[in-house]
């Protein structure tokens, strides 16, 4: 009788660390989604950033290309002051834009690594717990 309420209070602890390993399965899936969840929205926002920045870049272009016509042309009027100016604008938008990329850039770097080490840890977990479930009764309670 005694060996057998051992073995109920065997079968309730492993049972008990299931459910512990499962639930921290869960966390670390769900951890796991809100980082890809997030690195997805950081990667389409950097992604929108690089195209605005070129369609910058080309106006930019465009802009120097007017620069260039109105010095030819010798003459240093008001519309060259502006189309300066303008350039000055879409150089400093385009700088922002760059130090923006990296930025997110770098947040993908530490969200990637947050992706890898929950993964390593969610591999771990499944690990000890392919572990426990094979391992005799007498190595667990020793």
């Amino acid at each position: 009788m005694n060996e057998m309420e051992n073995l109920k209070n065997e079968l309730r602890n492993q049972e008990l660390t299931l459910e512990r390993i499962e639930m921290e399965k869960l966390d670390l899936a769900q951890k796991l989604h809100e980082n890809y969840e997030e690195l997805k929205s950081i990667t389409k926002e950097r992604n929108d950033l690089k195209e605005l920045q070129e369609s910058f870049e080309i106006e930019r272009e465009k802009l120097k290309g007017y620069v260039r016509e109105i010095e030819v042309t010798g003459l240093e009027t008001k519309e060259l002051k502006i189309a300066r100016v303008h350039l000055k604008e879409q150089q400093e938008t385009i700088d922002e834009l760059r130090k923006n990329i990296s930025e997110k850039t770098a947040q993908i770097v530490n969200i990637q690594k947050d992706l890898d080490k929950s993964n390593t840890e969610l591999q771990e977990k499944v690990g000890f717990f392919f572990l426990l479930s094979f391992a005799p009764s007498s190595f667990l309670f020793s």
